[in-house]
């Protein structure tokens, strides 16, 4: 897992933070944040709803504000991309985890990026019991397999996160003998 703080100079972050937060910006309803394998409050209990944003589904780009999120696009420098998804999520007057879930489940060798929006006490929680705590600017780069969390928050009125899931943009190591050069 890599964990870089401040990952945007300030006037990016500001352009990303200013306009996903502005009342311009398209968010729309979606019901669930994670499936419950349980069913213990149904998918539609009151603390697993959100709001989204899809910067890149159906293997296509499926927003006209890709630019705020390029600098980004730029740092994981990606052979492409399977997702990318904004969420947004109201205060709750306690901290819940959401379920543990991987973000997809059908490819192999990629990975997830956590882009944190503003700074909250929600947090991001992986399979072996590491937290991640939500500060604004930080990138949190993991293994896509890797079982995770999110929780809600209570000290902010939102808390916002972007979920990037690629694969890698591997470069063979010419230096080493057993990696042929194509």
């Amino acid at each position: 897992m890599q964990i870089i703080d401040n990952l945007l100079n300030e006037e990016d972050f500001n352009t990303l933070h200013d306009t996903m937060m502005s009342n311009a910006f398209p968010w729309y309803w979606s019901w669930t944040k994670t499936r419950d394998p349980f069913n213990e409050g149904g998918d539609h209990c009151v603390h697993n709803c959100q709001f989204v944003h899809h910067f890149f589904r159906d293997f296509q780009i499926s927003t006209n504000h890709w630019y705020i999120i390029k600098p980004i696009v730029e740092y994981l420098n990606p052979s492409a991309f399977l997702r990318i998804k904004a969420n947004i999520t109201m205060a709750t007057p306690q901290i819940i985890e959401t379920y543990m879930h991987k973000d997809i489940n059908y490819v192999e060798n990629w990975k997830t990026a956590l882009f944190y929006l503003n700074t909250n006490d929600g947090y991001t929680k992986f399979e072996h019991g590491e937290i991640v705590e939500t500060v604004a600017n930080r990138l949190v780069i993991f293994d896509g397999d890797t079982e995770h969390c999110g929780t809600t928050h209570t000290n902010s009125k939102y808390r916002s996160v972007i979920n990037f899931n690629y694969f890698p943009n591997i470069i063979p190591d010419f230096e080493h003998p057993e990696v042929e050069p194509y």
